[in-house]
This record gives structure tokens, sequence and C-alpha cells, in this order.
């Protein structure tokens, strides 16, 4: 039980990994850098500054953490061999969460101008 429990969670966490080293060139894995490390960094931005968004925006970050997660957990209890095109059904909520992070930061950035 505890290999399966090991196995699980890091299966889960491998499910999010956008690089590889062995397999892709500098580049490629660059530019997945480039564009993952923003969109991760956002999601973990609006779990913590969860308490400041508003209730709809509240309601919307937990129906695209739901998904998320929700699609990572499937993926991690399937036998299926990992490819990134899996993670493919999670990148609408990934990105609408970074557009809710992006027009909050925008919001309060102006409120605070005025001030």
């Amino acid at each position: 039980l505890i290999n399966y429990l090991t196995y699980f969670i890091y299966k889960f966490f491998y499910f999010f990994k956008f690089w590889d080293l062995n397999f892709w060139s500098f580049k490629h894995n660059l530019v997945n850098f480039l564009i993952f490390i923003p969109l991760y960094s956002s999601i973990f931005y609006s779990l913590l500054k969860y308490k400041q968004f508003s209730y709809k925006g509240k309601k919307i970050i937990n129906v695209c953490m739901s998904m998320i997660v929700s699609i990572a957990i499937f993926h991690t209890l399937t036998i299926i061999d990992y490819s990134f095109r899996f993670r493919l059904a999670t990148y609408c909520p990934m990105y609408y969460l970074l557009v809710l992070n992006l027009n909050f930061l925008k919001n309060k950035i102006f409120r605070n101008s005025l001030k």
C-alpha cells in the first residue's frame, strides 16, 4: 500500500512535468520554461491569494482547480503510459486562471495607483 501511494504521488506530480533534458533540445526546454513557469506560478498565486478574490473569482478558481486535479488524478490512476498530450485537457483551466490572475493584478495595481 505504501509503495502504491508513493508511486501515485510520484506519478501525479510527474503529470505536470514540462521538461525533458534527455529527449528534447535545449531550445525546446527553454520555450517550455518560458511558457509553463508563469502558468504554474499563476496557479500557485491564485491559491495563495484565494481569500482576496471576489466570490465569482473563488468559484472560478474552485472549478478550474477541480478540473486540473481531477484530470491529473484520472491519468495517475490509469495505467496509460505518460505522454505530454494527456496534459492538454488541463491547459484551458490553467490559462483561464492565468487570465483571472492577470485581471486581478491589473485591478490591484490600478487601485493602488489611484491612492
